[in-house]
């Protein structure tokens, strides 16, 4: 960031250096103005590391117009587009996105898996503007879920050789097998 310049300043020219002429047009060569207090409003709570996740965003959207405000807000939280959300729902629980994690607790699972495609649609979309609108109101997303470890099984002890030597008694009298004490002792014992 320039030191002459206020971060609103800042962010003015980023977005004129991406959008030109159609940001300009929009909202005005220079932050004075009511564009300029609208956009300061919008953007007070933000920090500066969101500010930049919302310009990054502007630069792989390939979008060729400069974004609305909202959808700038929006950007800056890393809140994903319904379409990437939709998608995202697909993969493992482990792997989304939090803020899919967030539409996907505002959800019924099993209405929405008994669901026809229409309907299923709808739960999505209506689960994600509740979402969009609670993270836009300052809600933090959900940690991810931490895994729990499957305890290391307990090494087997020493068995009691009192029971050990009555179930080799109880399989050898079911097999017909003479007892190997008697049978040593001889036909005499």
């Amino acid at each position: 960031m320039s030191a002459d310049r206020t971060p609103l300043q800042e962010l003015w020219a980023r977005m004129l250096a991406m959008y030109g002429f159609r940001f300009e047009s929009a909202y005005g060569r220079t932050p004075e103005g009511l564009a300029g207090q609208t956009w300061a409003a919008g953007l007070a709570d933000l920090t500066p590391a969101q500010i930049g996740r919302g310009l990054s965003a502007c630069l792989t959207s390939g979008d060729d117009w400069p974004p609305p405000l909202p959808l700038f807000r929006a950007r800056c939280l890393g809140i994903p587009s319904l379409a990437a959300t939709r998608l995202d729902i697909t993969r493992d629980s482990d792997e989304r996105h939090p803020f899919t994690r967030l539409v996907w607790s505002l959800l019924d699972p099993f209405a929405h898996r008994r669901a026809n495609a229409e309907q299923g649609d709808r739960m999505v979309r209506d689960a994600y503007e509740l979402a969009r609108e609670r993270v836009m109101a300052g809600e933090k997303l959900p940690e991810p879920s931490r895994k729990l470890e499957a305890p290391e099984p307990a090494p087997p002890g020493p068995r009691d050789p009192v029971v050990a030597r009555r179930y080799m008694d109880d399989i050898a009298a079911a097999l017909g097998v003479p007892d190997r004490r008697t049978a040593a002792a001889g036909p005499d014992a």
